[in-house]
C-alpha cells in the first residue's frame, strides 16, 4: 500500500510460477482486534474488531493501485452478531469515488463500497448513497510509518439501520514483525562497511555482523584515498568525453575507449575530473579484470545491475560541496563492486531527482544486494535518531535522515500470497511485485536469512587478493 532435475528444485518450481505468482493477492495488515468504533449506530451499539487476523486488509494484485483493495473475513455488532465482509459477489473493497472526509491534507481518502452479510439479516450497504457511505483514509507518500490508516462514517442496512465504524484504524503498511527485528534493522551487513554512525544509533544493533572499517568523517580513511588519487592523477591530462558521460564496457579486462572519460595505467583505471556536479552514469553489465572508475567533483549514477566474477572499485570525489555522491537507480536489484563516496549512496531517478524519506514504498520496492563493500556517510539507523551526515546544512528532520539511512535505502519487504478469501496460496513474495536480487532467484543466498532485508551488503573477501587500483 501507499502507506518482487527430476527431484523438483524450488528455483526451478519458482521460475514457473512467479508470473501468476505476482498477481496474486496480498495482506496488507491484519487488523488489531479489540477495537471500538468511536460512534454508535442505530441501535446505540458499537462496531467492534475480533481477534488478530479476523479481519484483514488486503492488496488486490500485490500492486501499488489502491482502488479495489479490499477486506476480508469479519467484524461484530454486539446487537445482530458477526458480518463477513468477503461476500462473493460484492466484497467491501475501496472504490475509484474521491470523498474530502479525513482530517487533514496528510491523507488520500476514498470511499468505500460493496457489502458484508450476516445470516440472520442479510447484507449491510457499504455505499448506498451520496450522503451514506463507509470512506478509509491512508497516509499520503512518506507518512505511513508515523500515521495510520482509518476507516469513517456509516454503513446501512434496511433491517438493522446505520453501522458506524469512525475510529476502526489499521497499519498502513505490512506488518514486518515476521521477517525483521522490531528495532527498525532493515539492512543487512555481512562484512567490512563504513558510515557516520552505525551501532550508537541503536544499541548493538550491528555488534555481532559489522566490523568498522573506519569512519571517513575522521582523516584516515578519507586521507588514504584522495593521497592515491592525487598520485595517480598528476601530470595527466584528462578527456571527460561527451556530456552526458557513460561507462559501458564492464565486460572488458580493461576500460577502452568505448567510454567517456580517461583511462590511466594501462586501463585499469578510467578517470573523470572536474565535473562540476555532473553525473557519471554506469549502465551495468558484468565486471570483468580488476579496475577502478574515478569521479572528481561529480556524482555516478548506476542505471543497470553491476555484475560478474573480477573486481570493480569505485570512487566519488565531492569538491565546492558539490558532488561525491552514489546514486542508484530503483531498478537495479545487484551491485558487485567496492563503493567509495565522499559523501552517500541513495536512490535515484534522474526525472525525479534524489528520492527522500517521503517516498512511497511502491518507487523502491527491489531488494538490493551490494558484494563488495560500502564506505560512505550513511548512517545505519539514523532515522530512529533522526540523524544526518555531517554536510547537511538544512535542519536534519525524519525525511532527511531516511535519505541517508541505509535502512531506508530501499522499501522491499515480502509479503504472503492468498485467493481472494485470505488463505495462503504460495510463499512470500515481495510486495508491490518488487524484484528480489539476482543472487537469491537464480543461485543461492550465503545465508538464508538475507532474502528477508531491503539492503544486504555482504564483504566479497577477494578484495584482500585482488584489490582494484586504489583499495591496496
Amino acid at each position: 500500500m501507499k502507506t518482487q532435475e527430476k527431484i523438483f528444485s524450488p528455483f526451478v518450481i519458482a521460475s514457473i510460477l512467479i508470473p501468476s505468482l505476482y498477481a496474486a493477492n496480498t495482506l496488507i495488515q491484519n487488523i488489531k482486534g479489540g477495537q471500538i468504533s468511536a460512534k454508535p449506530g442505530s441501535y446505540n451499539t458499537r462496531i467492534m474488531t475480533i481477534e488478530n487476523g479476523d479481519l484483514r486488509f488486503m492488496n488486490k494484485g500485490n500492486d501499488d493501485d489502491i482502488v479495489g483493495d479490499y477486506f476480508s473475513w469479519y467484524y461484530f455488532d454486539p446487537a445482530f452478531g458477526f458480518f463477513e465482509t468477503n461476500t462473493t459477489i460484492d466484497r467491501v473493497r475501496i472504490s475509484s469515488q474521491s470523498v474530502w472526509d479525513c482530517s487533514s491534507s496528510d491523507y488520500d481518502w476514498y470511499e468505500l463500497t460493496g457489502h458484508s452479510y450476516n445470516l440472520e439479516f442479510g447484507f449491510v450497504d457499504f455505499n448506498l448513497s451520496s450522503s451514506v457511505y463507509t470512506y478509509i483514509c491512508i497516509p499520503k507518500n512518506g507518512n505511513n510509518d508515523i500515521l495510520p490508516s482509518y476507516i469513517g462514517w456509516y454503513a446501512y442496512s434496511q433491517y438493522i439501520g446505520f453501522q458506524n465504524f469512525d475510529g476502526i484504524t489499521l497499519d498502513s503498511s505490512v506488518d514486518m514483525s515476521a521477517d525483521h527485528l522490531s528495532d527498525g534493522r532493515l539492512v543487512k551487513v555481512d562484512g567490512i562497511v563504513s558510515s557516520k554512525n552505525n551501532s550508537e544509533a541503536i544499541d548493538g544493533q550491528f555488534s555481532d555482523d559489522v566490523r568498522v572499517l573506519g569512519k571517513i568523517t575522521k582523516s584516515g580513511l578519507r586521507k588514504n584515498i584522495h593521497k592515491e588519487l592525487a598520485s595517480v592523477t598528476r601530470n595527466i591530462s584528462p578527456d571527460n568525453g561527451v556530456s552526458p558521460y557513460t561507462v559501458e564496457a564492464l565486460w572488458n579486462q580493461k576500460w577502452t575507449v568505448w567510454d567517456d572519460g580517461k583511462t590511466i595505467q594501462d586501463g585499469t583505471i578510467l578517470y573523470f575530473w572536474n565535473l562540476w556536479g555532473h553525473n557519471v552514469e554506469i549502465t551495468g553489465g558484468d565486471v570483468q579484470g580488476v579496475k577502478t572508475l574515478i569521479v572528481e567533483w561529480g556524482n555516478i549514477y548506476i542505471s543497470w545491475n553491476i555484475r560478474g566474477g573480477g573486481m570493480l572499485g569505485i570512487i566519488v570525489t565531492q569538491k565546492n560541496g558539490v558532488g561525491g555522491n552514489i546514486y542508484i537507480d530503483p531498478s537495479v536489484t545487484d551491485i558487485h563492486a567496492i563503493l567509495y563516496a565522499d559523501r552517500s549512496l541513495m536512490s535515484y531517478n534522474p526525472s525525479s531527482w534524489e528520492y527522500d524519506g517521503d517516498t512511497q514504498a511502491d518507487i523502491l520496492p527491489n531488494q538490493l544486494y551490494i558484494r563488495g563493500t560500502v564506505l560512505s556517510e550513511n548512517t545505519i539507523g539514523g532515522a530512529v535518531t533522526t540523524t544526518c551526515p555531517y554536510y547537511i546544512n538544512n535542519t536534519c528532520n525524519l525525511s532527511l535522515s531516511k535519505k541517508y539511512d541505509l535502512n531506508y535505502l530501499r522499501r522491499y519487504i515480502l509479503v504472503q500470497p492468498t485467493d481472494e478469501d485470505g488463505n495462503v496460496t504460495w510463499l512470500k513474495i515481495p510486495q508491490y511485485n518488487g524484484q528480489e536480487s539476482y543472487m537469491n532467484t537464480l543461485t543461492r543466498w550465503s545465508k538464508p536469512d538475507y532474502r528477508n532485508f531491503p539492503l544486504v551488503i555482504e564483504y566479497n573477501p577477494l578484495i584482500q587478493q585482488t584489490p582494484p587500483p586504489l583499495f591496496h
